[in-house]
């Protein structure tokens, strides 16, 4: 089982530097949808996830953000599950 406590929070992070370049949905949503896709999210919902991400992200430094939000872009652009769960699991939360 993934650490989901420690995925909820990696993802809470990314959404508040995103999520205010407006239109569509966020970083920290899209990437809540892709753990909830590869069934990930272990009882959390979408948008549970997406809270957390964003409260986490509220708690980091601006390059922190950026250095996360990089990292996290890279794992989305995996194209199957079991890649970006790997990507995922190597996310380091400053």
């Amino acid at each position: 089982m993934l650490k989901t406590v420690w995925t909820v929070m990696a993802t809470g992070m990314l959404a508040v530097g995103i999520a205010g370049c407006g239109g569509g949905s966020s970083l920290s949503e899209d990437y809540c949808k892709k753990l909830d896709s590869c069934n990930a999210l272990s009882g959390t919902s979408v948008s549970q996830c997406t809270e957390d991400v964003n409260k986490s992200l509220d708690a980091m430094t601006s390059s922190q953000r950026s250095d996360f939000e990089k990292a996290a872009k890279v794992c989305l652009d995996m194209a199957n599950c079991t890649n970006f769960l790997v990507c995922d699991s190597n996310l380091a939360v400053p």
